[in-house]
């Protein structure tokens, strides 16, 4: 159990992210907990990281670095988020947790999906279709079509349907901290 030096609310760590002093006094997020050096937690949510820049001094006093610059760090958790979003895409597709395609989507039905995966550029229409067939969670992702069908290993993709299987819900904790952050 950790503390986030925002909400002084005690989390699991792996429900936080980890802030370390870098060189030249630039405040780090440390994505995997392992960088050396003093950390302080903080609870992935953009107003945890708008509250740290609008008042540093908790950090800075956690961390022992009066001088600690903390403007990027929101730049920081998005960017690793979205690295972190990719990585779990490609694994779940690995796996036989991700399904697409308008026919595919339609006959698997309510129910059996966990989640939708939209691309930024799907059409109101396809989004719709999808929603009314699976009937779960959506999830935007800052990929278009082609991208994210890329990231799965096929063709353009409006919309993906995660299914239950370890990295999809891997996936599904990310893509959540991703919608947190923005």
């Amino acid at each position: 159990m950790r503390t986030c030096v925002v909400s002084r609310e005690e989390r699991p760590a792996s429900d936080l992210l980890r802030i370390v002093a870098g060189p030249g006094n630039e405040a780090i997020v440390d994505g995997r907990g392992k960088l050396p050096g003093r950390g302080a937690w903080v609870t992935p949510t953009r107003a945890s990281f708008e509250s740290i820049v609008a008042k540093p001094g908790a950090l800075r006093h956690a961390l022992e670095a009066p001088d600690l610059r903390v403007d990027s760090l929101l730049a920081q958790a998005r960017s690793l988020s979205q690295r972190a979003v990719h990585d779990m895409l490609s694994l779940s597709a690995r796996c036989g947790g991700l399904v697409s395609g308008a026919d595919a989507l339609e006959r698997l039905g309510a129910g059996k999906a966990l989640a939708m995966i939209v691309a930024a550029d799907a059409s109101p229409k396809a989004v719709e279709a999808a929603r009314a067939a699976l009937e779960a969670e959506i999830f935007p992702v800052d990929l278009d079509k082609e991208a994210l069908g890329h990231q799965i290993g096929k063709g353009p993709r409006a919309v993906v349907a995660v299914m239950p299987c370890a990295p999809a819900r891997r996936l599904l904790a990310e893509l959540r901290r991703a919608l947190a952050l923005r």
